[in-house]
């Protein structure tokens, strides 16, 4: 009844009630005389201390009101430790939401960065491999500009998908921001970046085999840098040469339409190609699928 009422409960001996459970327990033991007192967070009773005496008769009162004195200070214990966690909680999830890229759900710059930081000091103590790939969204301002920002949003989506189903989920995924994404991934001697490149493009591919009422085609250009742990170098030197590397991939792309090289106009690395009729529409290598209109 303590538990229902929140009030203290005082029996001048528990072996008078035969329905009440103790009762066998208290004779067993000896025990006449009980009190039951509420430990009270707020009006919520969060638990409740039972007394037991060897002698039969009334609770002494000077006693009684040290109990309810405890059960006061208990009660502050228990409220002040929820309400830590309850702290602890929320700045968990804040930090989460600070590491997080709120349109892919990917790690963000910050979120990379942290992560990718403890996973090559790991990688130096091994004496292991990593690989940090760069993966650039292609024709994404034209895509924006033709079809509306939702649409550039739906693509940057859908290009993580794509880096998800490529990847482990042990390798650190990010947006670095705009069309640009990072991801280190932990080398197991197998994965080179030529088979790692050619299972991002065929998850590409797949995702443009489905495209639906999608008015665009997914478009990547990669670049990637080797880090070896027994000769360490700095984090940014990392991004520089992978960065370095894409942007190369994409020049040369360029200058290869550019000469007349390639004679029709692909979306890049997905091996779709559209006729040079389709280039007014679509642009040389923007992603755009023929036709499309705004």
């Amino acid at each position: 009844s303590s538990i229902a009422t929140g009030r203290p409960v005082a029996m001048d001996d528990v072996l008078d009630d035969a329905s009440d459970p103790r009762t066998r327990a208290a004779r067993q033991a000896g025990l006449h005389g009980g009190f039951a007192f509420p430990v009270l967070v707020g009006r919520d009773v969060a638990a409740v201390l039972e007394l037991y005496s060897g002698r039969a008769g009334a609770i002494d009162p000077g006693l009684l009101d040290v109990v309810r004195q405890v059960g006061t200070q208990l009660g502050r214990v228990i409220e002040r430790e929820r309400a830590r966690v309850a702290l602890e909680r929320h700045a968990a999830e804040i930090q989460a939401l600070s590491l997080r890229d709120e349109l892919t759900g990917l790690n963000n710059r910050r979120g990379f960065l942290t992560l990718a930081a403890q996973q090559l000091k790991h990688i130096d103590r091994a004496g292991g491999r990593a690989l940090l790939f760069f993966a650039d969204l292609n024709g994404m301002k034209l895509i924006n500009d033709t079809f509306g920002h939702d649409v550039g949003d739906e693509a940057l989506r859908a290009l993580a998908r794509a880096l998800e189903a490529t990847f482990r989920d042990a390798d650190v995924l990010a947006r670095l921001g705009g069309d640009e994404f990072v991801v280190l991934a932990h080398s197991a001697g197998t994965d080179t970046v030529e088979a790692l490149t050619a299972r991002l493009q065929a998850n590409v591919a797949r995702h443009n085999a489905t495209t639906g009422e999608r008015p665009f085609r997914l478009s990547v250009s990669c670049g990637a840098a080797l880090y070896d742990g027994r000769q360490p170098r700095a984090l940014d030197a990392l991004l520089a040469e992978a960065d370095a590397r894409m942007y190369e991939q994409k020049r040369v792309r360029r200058s290869a339409r550019t000469s007349g090289q390639v004679s029709s106009v692909p979306t890049e690395e997905t091996g779709a190609r559209m006729p040079p009729s389709a280039r007014g529409a679509a642009g040389e290598g923007t992603g755009l699928l023929p036709g499309s209109r705004r």
